[in-house]
């Protein structure tokens, strides 16, 4: 399978594709999602425990960010295509302006910036997104917005969660 190295600037369309999924996805723009994102899409993420499946549930994850985030930018830093797949190394920025939502958790806004990368391979059809496997620095996020949960409860918590969803497999750990 031959693939093309289309470089750093996002010039081709499926790339520039990536960066405005991408963008949508951190800032919460829920109506540029739904245009960029295929009915039957499916949006694996991998520290998550749930595939996101449908037009419809991915701009609901979506409206988790809005109003989060402000001052956003997405760089594909570089990108290679193979058939309807695009593979991106990609850069997020951002300043944290309203509450994040986690689940059913809120974590108060502290107004500072992050820059994290993140890495992805986007199935690509009729000009949308179709599949796509995100792997971003959630933690690096986390930290550098400075909210970590505070106490050993907390960090022991995440980790019986992780524990929990990596032996248990994919399924919600309610």
């Amino acid at each position: 399978m031959a693939t093309e190295d289309v470089g750093g600037t996002a010039a081709g369309s499926d790339e520039a594709l990536v960066e405005a999924f991408l963008t949508a996805f951190v800032a919460g723009d829920t109506e540029g999602m739904g245009d960029l994102v295929t009915d039957d899409c499916v949006l694996h993420r991998p520290r998550w425990p749930l595939d996101t499946e449908g037009r419809d549930a991915i701009v609901e994850v979506t409206r988790g960010n809005e109003g989060s985030f402000a001052d956003v930018l997405v760089t594909v830093e570089q990108s290679v295509r193979s058939g309807d797949r695009v593979a991106a190394y990609a850069t997020a920025s951002g300043r944290n302006v309203g509450p994040m939502r986690v689940e059913d958790r809120e974590i108060a806004p502290t107004g500072r910036r992050f820059e994290v990368p993140q890495f992805g391979i986007y199935r690509v059809a009729d000009g949308r997104i179709a599949e796509a496997w995100v792997l971003a620095d959630a933690l690096g996020i986390v930290e550098q917005l400075d909210n970590l949960p505070k106490g050993p409860g907390a960090m022991a918590r995440i980790a019986l969660r992780q524990l929990r969803w990596r032996l248990g497999g994919r399924e919600r750990l309610d």
